[in-house]
């Protein structure tokens, strides 16, 4: 069973239609399980990767940009875990540097046939991050301009 945890959030109704398509077409093609799970707000994919994680899921990916990506990085139990990603998201830094496809095709047969690899990360604060993690201007700098979105 795969559980992916989509960023139901995103401004990207349209594309999220053929991403799902060519997503189902695969895994039913190979008689693969799978659940589709949708955040409804901030932080809501860290919950649902926990809760999978307590259910004994072992095979979770994420479909959305980087704080997608983040999110569910922090509910995950590491140890026990299985974590792919497939880049649907405005932001795809991580993706970029480590080279996982930006095609919806080509990421789901990355993690349909390739054997998965270790991948470090960085803990701050008991907060995880995978390609930069901050503590100082940064985060207050990304705080306000969270703050003043529109």
């Amino acid at each position: 069973m795969i559980d992916f945890i989509v960023n139901g959030k995103a401004g990207y109704a349209r594309s999220w239609l053929k991403t799902k398509r060519i997503i189902t077409e695969i895994l039913e093609s190979k008689g693969v399980e799978y659940r589709f799970h949708f955040t409804e707000y901030a932080k809501h994919a860290t919950k649902i990767a926990k809760d999978l994680c307590e259910q004994g899921a072992t095979d979770i990916v994420a479909i959305g940009g980087d704080g997608t990506v983040n999110e569910v990085l922090n509910g995950l139990a590491v140890e026990k875990v299985n974590f792919g990603i497939i880049p649907h998201g405005s932001g795809n830094d991580f993706v970029d540097s480590v080279s996982i496809p930006h095609k919806v095709a080509d990421a789901l047969n990355v993690i349909l046939n390739e054997s998965p690899k270790p991948t470090d990360f960085l803990v701050c604060d008991g907060v995880r991050g995978l390609n930069i993690i901050g503590t100082g201007i940064d985060v207050e700098i990304l705080q306000r301009c969270e703050n003043n979105k529109i």
